[in-house]
């Protein structure tokens, strides 16, 4: 059974179509790369997967669960752990509390989280140090992350969707910002999770993507045109030409 099932999902804001008749299938421990220029729908696609976009049609399965009405309190505890364009990480508050704030499968987006967290068990202090120490950013555990280099700041948001032990994680251009080098760096690492959890991730950097999927899904002005694999790209580079610049 797939762990996730997309099927004739739409999004429509006004006359545009967001996302036309979406399909889509993640399995266990997968990595389904998304492929598309800027306005192809990967956005919305990641907001309807994590539950902040409820589709206009179409249905979303979890397990087997039709989860369309599920708004990403409800996703989460199921197991949809979700990054966020622009990190959105609480600047006035260590790396650590950051990371705290994912433990839980009932917490908040925002500030709100902060008022829900008032003790800090032993398991989830154990959990928040192994994932602090898998991503090796556990030196920056007390800093506010103003004061750490982007590269570090997208490991803290990674690791606040970790600490929370999802099924699926829902990366939104986790590199953005980065360096070639410092997102193959951020490639390893997701290289490593893959074994642990399935992936959905959505990225500019081509060379992360076919490093790390086991499926491309190509979506242009909101629907799915094509699928294949990373050894297909590389024996055929201009199948995703069109769609990546």
């Amino acid at each position: 059974m797939e762990l996730l099932r997309l099927t004739g999902v739409e999004v429509r804001y006004g006359g545009f179509a967001a996302l036309d008749g979406v399909d889509l299938e993640v399995g266990p421990r997968q990595v389904v790369g998304v492929v598309g220029t800027n306005g192809a729908g990967k956005s919305t696609l990641c907001d309807v997967v994590s539950g902040y976009v409820r589709p206009a049609a179409g249905e979303v399965c979890w397990q087997g669960r039709d989860v369309t009405g599920l708004g990403p309190r409800e996703r989460h505890r199921l197991g949809v752990g979700r990054t966020l364009q622009g990190l959105g990480l609480l600047e006035d508050v260590t790396v650590r509390t950051n990371v705290e704030l994912g433990a839980s499968r009932h917490a908040r987006e925002g500030r709100g989280l902060l008022s829900r967290v008032t003790t800090v068990d032993r398991e989830v202090t154990a959990r928040v140090d192994a994932v602090l120490s898998d991503l090796r950013i556990t030196e920056h555990a007390e800093a506010l992350p103003p004061s750490l280099p982007h590269a570090v700041r997208a490991r803290v948001a990674l690791a606040r969707a970790l600490v929370g032990l999802p099924s699926l994680l829902v990366l939104d251009e986790p590199t953005t910002g980065l360096s070639v080098e410092e997102a193959t760096r951020f490639g390893t690492l997701l290289r490593r999770i893959a074994g642990r959890t399935s992936v959905l991730l959505v990225d500019h950097h081509l060379e992360l993507l076919t490093s790390v999927s086991d499926e491309l899904v190509v979506l242009d002005a909101g629907r799915v045109v094509a699928r294949t694999t990373p050894d297909e790209v590389a024996a055929r580079p201009e199948l995703l030409a069109p769609y990546t610049s």
